[in-house]
């Protein structure tokens, strides 16, 4: 049996407030979800939460350098094009293996 593992998340050409609003929320989204785990996994397992606040602030990078994008299509009255697609792989699962053992 064959799954499906691509999905078009965004395709289409929208004006650069909406694109903006699409792209800021996409990405804020991953900004909550990753404080929520960090907060979550560090007050229930005093667990590190560094790797978390890497990947927020490089979401936080990633928001400035869409604001400039936006900029750049409002200052020159153009549309923006946005495609986007998820892929799933299916991996082993190394923790499995190892209590297993």
């Amino acid at each position: 049996m064959k799954i499906k593992n691509d999905f078009t998340l965004i395709d289409g050409k929208f004006n650069p407030e909406g694109a903006a609003k699409v792209l800021f929320a996409l990405v804020n989204s991953k900004i909550n979800y990753h404080n929520l785990e960090a907060f979550s996994n560090h007050e229930r397992h005093g667990s590190d939460i560094t790797k978390a606040e890497k990947r927020i602030k490089q979401l936080q990078v990633m928001n400035s350098q869409i604001k400039k994008a936006i900029d750049y299509a409002i200052k020159h009255n153009l549309e923006v094009e946005l495609n986007g697609t998820i892929n799933i792989k299916f991996i082993e699962n190394v923790n499995e293996k190892k209590s297993n053992k």
